[in-house]
């Protein structure tokens, strides 16, 4: 009877349900942004253009680079570089704001509506295409499970930011301590001679235990 080695059972072991259930994911979601993505090359924007578009669309009062960043689907880290694109199409205009001078807001043009409205109806079929067989209550379960992966997702980064300011503050009042002490020892300072001065308390500290 021939044995397996270690290394032919690693690379059998069998997926963990969560890897499986993320592999299927990744899968469907390359299946289903494909024939998006060449419905869309007719008009000649890419998706997360026309994302962007979409947002624009339902914010009739202009946006700014940062709250188009945080609500397009896909992250992408050159925001600006698809604004850039998407002015020169004449399809967005970017101007200052009428109660901030110093704020860009972007807003949709009138060509960028056009260009949407001739997608929406073509974009609804081809989803039901892509989805409709699962009827709608099976389409509402599979939501809420995806929100579910979301939202947890959501609460964990959530709890990080919470803890990172939680560390900040204590490293703040940390530093103010030290700032009442050193005050005491040294006089009155400058703030910008504060953290100098701590520097070299702690540089003298750390020489005298070595020493």
């Amino acid at each position: 009877m021939k044995r397996t080695t270690p290394s032919e059972r690693a690379r059998r072991r069998k997926a963990s349900p969560e890897e499986a259930a993320y592999l299927d994911l990744v899968r469907t979601a390359e299946m289903l942004s494909h024939p998006l993505a060449q419905l869309l090359k007719t008009e000649d924007v890419s998706p997360p253009q026309y994302n962007i578009l979409r947002i624009l669309r339902g914010a009739s009062e202009g946006l700014t680079c940062g709250q188009i960043a945080s609500r397009v689907v896909t992250h992408d880290p050159d925001i600006t570089r698809l604004l850039g694109r998407l002015e020169k199409r004449k399809l967005i205009v970017r101007g200052r704001g009428d109660k901030d001078r110093r704020v860009v807001l972007t807003r949709i043009s009138p060509g960028g509506l056009e260009l949407l409205a001739r997608l929406d109806q073509p974009v609804r079929d081809r989803h039901h295409r892509l989805l409709g067989h699962l009827g709608g209550e099976r389409l509402e379960a599979l939501a809420k499970l995806l929100e579910a992966c979301r939202g947890r997702r959501l609460r964990s980064a959530s709890l990080s930011n919470s803890s990172t300011l939680d560390t900040r503050k204590t490293q703040g009042q940390s530093f103010k301590k030290a700032r009442r002490h050193l005050s005491k020892v040294c006089g009155p300072l400058p703030s910008s001679e504060v953290w100098h001065c701590s520097t070299l308390s702690r540089t003298g500290k750390s020489r005298s235990q070595n020493s």
